[in-house]
């Protein structure tokens, strides 16, 4: 019983040994990244799509743009937007009632008569001033757009 406790242990050990011998000669490659060459400009693509969700104090909007890229510093593209925009002057209120075979009142806004969405579309151009380093860069630059809005009002009672 002893002879064949020794004996798997050997095989066990001589197993792992070849193993680690093994993996050791695997791990001793060396890899020789590809030089970044400095002096190009990158990736020029053709079109690029961006999506926008901004929050502010009236309501918010969604928006998607679609651009042509012209050169690598200039950009023309096209917006389109909807958005909900409230008046500054609304209050909620709530005042939860308990009111007998009706249940419990619902929130409402004092004073407000009409819901409006806004819906805008737009033309508009991105210039960059400056490139972008490789690592934690910033582009300077300005952008400046044009277009109409349509303002699609729903009574809110």
């Amino acid at each position: 019983m002893l002879k064949s406790f020794l004996s798997k242990i050997k095989f066990v050990t001589a197993v792992c040994l070849f193993l680690a011998v093994a993996n050791d000669g695997l791990c001793q490659k060396v890899f020789q990244p590809k030089q970044v060459d400095m002096t190009s400009k990158g990736i020029l693509y053709k079109t690029e799509k961006a999506f926008d969700l901004r929050v502010h104090t009236n309501g918010f909007a969604v928006a998607m743009n679609l651009g042509t890229i012209q050169n690598y510093y200039t950009t023309k593209y096209y917006q389109i937007e909807l958005g909900y925009m409230k008046d500054p002057r609304e209050k909620r209120q709530n005042k939860n009632f308990n009111l007998p075979r009706l249940g419990n009142s619902s929130d409402y806004v004092f004073g407000k008569q009409n819901t409006m969405f806004v819906l805008r579309g737009g033309m508009g151009y991105k210039k960059y001033l400056s490139e972008k380093t490789r690592r934690r860069g910033v582009a300077v630059g300005y952008s400046w757009e044009a277009g109409p809005s349509i303002a699609l009002v729903r009574p809110y009672y």
